[in-house]
C-alpha cells in the first residue's frame, strides 16, 4: 500500500475494523508492506494523520490465498510409476509405465499458472490453469487440457472460491469431449463428460459448520446422471 504525505504524519491501517499497524511518516510518498491480511477477500482502510490533524481515508479491497505462489516463486514435481489396477480387488495388478511433469509458476502479483505433462504408450495429456485473484469473487480460474491417444480429446473448466472466516463459497463447471483420456482412463471405465457443482458453508457455532453442496454430471449419451440436489451437515 502507497501513498503521499504533504507534512509530517501518522499512518493507521486497519484490518477488519481492528488496527493492524502504525507508523510516523515524513512529507513525500510512503509504503507499507506485508500487512497481516487474513485468507480471503477483505477491506484495508489506511487513515492517514498530518500534525495538524486533519485526517485522509483511503478503502482498498484485497484479496489473499495460500494456494498461490509468492511472486517470483516456482514449483514443480517430476513422478514415474506404473499405472495400478483393480485397486483393493487384485495384486500386483499393474498397468504401463505412466510420467508426470507438474511445473508452476508465478508471474504476477494478483495471478499464478499451473500445467501438467502427462505420457503412457499409448496416450499423452497436456494442459494448464490460470488463477487470479479478484475483489469481491476472490479467487478465479480457468483451464484446459488436451489428449491424444483415441483421436484428440479436450476438456476445459472454470471456477472460483471465496473463503472467509465464518464463511465460504464457491462454484465449478467442466466439460470434456467424446474421445478425452487421461492416463488413468481404463476399457470400460463410468465416464462423466460434464460437471457442474456449487457450494457454501457457513459457521454456525465455534466448533460446528454447516455444508451445502450442489452438484450435476452429464453422462456420454448427454442424460445426467445425477440430478440436481444439495445436502447439509454438521462437522
Amino acid at each position: 500500500m502507497a501513498g503521499t504525505a504533504v507534512v509530517p504524519s501518522t499512518v493507521d491501517v486497519y484490518i477488519g475494523n481492528a488496527k493492524a499497524y502504525s507508523t510516523q511518516v515524513k512529507p513525500g510518498p510512503f509504503s507499507v508492506q506485508n500487512l497481516p491480511v487474513p485468507v480471503g477477500a477483505g477491506n484495508v482502510r489506511v487513515v492517514v494523520r498530518d500534525v495538524f490533524g486533519k485526517e485522509s481515508t483511503a478503502v482498498v479491497p484485497y484479496v489473499r490465498y495460500d494456494s498461490m505462489l509468492k511472486q517470483g516463486l516456482h514449483d514443480f514435481s517430476y513422478e514415474a510409476g506404473f499405472l495400478r489396477r483393480n485397486y483393493a480387488v487384485e495384486s500386483n495388478d499393474y498397468g504401463d509405465l505412466r510420467r508426470r511433469r507438474h511445473p508452476s509458476l508465478r508471474r504476477h502479483q494478483l495471478a499464478d499458472a499451473r500445467g501438467h505433462a502427462e505420457a503412457m504408450a499409448d496416450r499423452g495429456n497436456l494442459g494448464g490453469v490460470v488463477q487470479v485473484t479478484m475483489p469481491v469473487l476472490g479467487l478465479v480460474g480457468m483451464g484446459g487440457a488436451a489428449s491424444t491417444g483415441d483421436g484428440t480429446g479436450k476438456l476445459g473448466k472454470v471456477f472460483f472460491q471465496r473463503n472467509e472466516r465464518n464463511w465460504s463459497v464457491g462454484a465449478a463447471a467442466q466439460q470434456q469431449s467424446q474421445n478425452y483420456m487421461d492416463v488413468a482412463s481404463e476399457p470400460g471405465q463410468i465416464r462423466t463428460l460434464g460437471t457442474r457443482q456449487v457450494s457454501a458453508s457457513a459457521r454456525v457455532t465455534d466448533r460446528n459448520w454447516l455444508n451445502v453442496l450442489g452438484l450435476r454430471t452429464t453422462r456420454p449419451d448427454g442424460r445426467r446422471s445425477t440430478p440436481p440436489r444439495s445436502a447439509g451437515r454438521f462437522r
